[in-house]
């Protein structure tokens, strides 16, 4: 019998991120608004997967 470390969740920023910019287009947000929101999420999901994969 192999003991193994416990794997870890997969990762869910852009999940979350798809969400926050739903989230945002339902609650009637400007297009300009939306659009920036998504740009920032995209980086911080960026920076996300740069961190974890140092």
């Amino acid at each position: 019998m192999n003991a193994q470390p416990p794997r870890s969740a997969p990762t869910t920023w852009p999940y979350v991120a798809l969400v926050v910019l739903l989230s945002a287009i339902g609650n009637n947000w400007s297009p300009s608004g939306v659009r920036t929101l998504g740009y920032t999420l995209v980086a911080l999901v960026a920076v996300g997967y740069a961190v974890r994969d140092r």
